[in-house]
């Protein structure tokens, strides 16, 4: 059930970003998974927890950002996953789409995509 979950350091660069969902589960400041309970990011000791959101929850996090991701299987006989993000808002990096590097599977595919994703929220953050 672990892999439906953002992976630590994505986590926190999301908390980082101000991702605000409410999550059922959590990674403690030494990177220990906990599902169980809601997690918020007002919650008292967050300075200790960071929000384990579910992939779905990033991306739909991101959309409200304005950004549209796709992961999807190459049109090949073999089992390759690839990725895309798009952004119809001026000023930013990938204003009319990119596609990422390919991937064994889905779920490298989505990490990819995520981080990119972050990458590239933070760079228009930081500017």
């Amino acid at each position: 059930m672990n892999k439906e979950f953002v992976k630590y350091e994505e986590a926190l660069a999301l908390k980082d970003l101000g991702f605000d969902y409410t999550g059922l589960a959590s990674y403690s400041d030494n990177d220990t998974f906990n599902i169980g309970g809601f997690y918020y990011k007002t919650t008292p000791c967050d300075d200790k927890i960071c929000i384990a959101p579910l992939y779905q929850q990033a991306f739909k996090w991101f959309r409200e950002l304005g950004f549209d991701s796709s992961i999807y299987r190459a049109r090949t006989k073999t089992k390759i996953y690839c990725w895309s993000i798009s952004n119809l808002l001026s000023g930013l990096e990938y204003p009319l789409g990119m596609i990422g590097e390919r991937a064994d599977s889905y779920e490298e595919a989505e990490l990819a995509c995520l981080k990119k994703l972050i990458e590239i929220t933070k760079k228009k953050t930081n500017e």
